[in-house]
């Protein structure tokens, strides 16, 4: 395969995409595919002859070859980020970044300041900030030198990131809401999180807690 042939399927390609997706935001392929996408244009490169006529190849070779990047294409968004019902996860290399997927028809600005209705035994509130778009409100243990805090935020621009190393993400339901439980992977580092949306703002525990306990701490939330 020549040099043009290629050109002429990566031309037809984004004519294709952008005829459609005109807004579409830019995805930056992982390492990985990049490098397989090279090699196979490295090898395209060498294989090609002098005098290769782009006329003669079959038109249903060339739909084959579009498919084919297309599929490859595919397969590198798919590695990178995955739409998970409200949250959309991006994996990287040793982090996996969450962002809100929908946050249309939902608060700008925080109002009113959401709490928790209980407070697990020797904690008490340390300290709270608040501003137009976050919240974060801290308890201390004395006794255990331990802290955990409660965070509201905006959905818009919200983005935060976890150590893929340490930790994995699960699926909960928090009375009808959906929510992701980050978890430690050895039971050493007992530290966790519990982040969900209900319906207005993105909420989160982190501490040094159960599955069991953030749930019930998050049952608790109210404004």
């Amino acid at each position: 395969m020549c040099n043009s042939t290629l050109n002429e399927v990566f031309e037809e390609i984004h004519r294709r995409d952008f005829a459609v997706f005109d807004n579409a935001p830019r995805h930056l392929f992982s390492n990985k595919h990049r490098r397989a996408m090279k090699k196979i244009l490295s090898a395209a490169s060498q294989n090609a002859g002098p005098s290769c006529d782009t006329h003669k190849l079959p038109f249903g070779k060339k739909a084959i070859i579009i498919c084919l990047v297309i599929f490859m294409a595919m397969l590198g968004i798919a590695a990178g980020a995955a739409i998970v019902n409200v949250f959309k996860l991006e994996k990287h290399r040793d982090n996996t970044e969450v962002l809100t997927a929908n946050a249309e028809n939902c608060p700008q600005t925080i109002t009113d300041v959401y709490h928790l209705s209980k407070i697990p035994d020797g904690y008490e509130l340390s300290e709270q900030m608040v501003n137009s778009s976050w919240a974060n409100t801290t308890y201390y243990n004395k006794q255990t030198n331990r802290y955990f805090t409660f965070d509201q935020s905006v959905k818009i621009g919200y983005d935060t990131h976890f150590d893929n190393e340490k930790h994995h993400i699960k699926e909960l339901d928090i009375d009808g809401h959906y929510a992701l439980y980050v978890c430690p992977d050895n039971s050493e580092q007992k530290s966790g999180a519990l982040i969900w949306d209900n319906g207005d703002f993105i909420l989160e525990i982190f501490g040094d807690f159960s599955e069991d306990e953030l749930i019930e701490l998050a049952k608790s939330v109210v404004v």
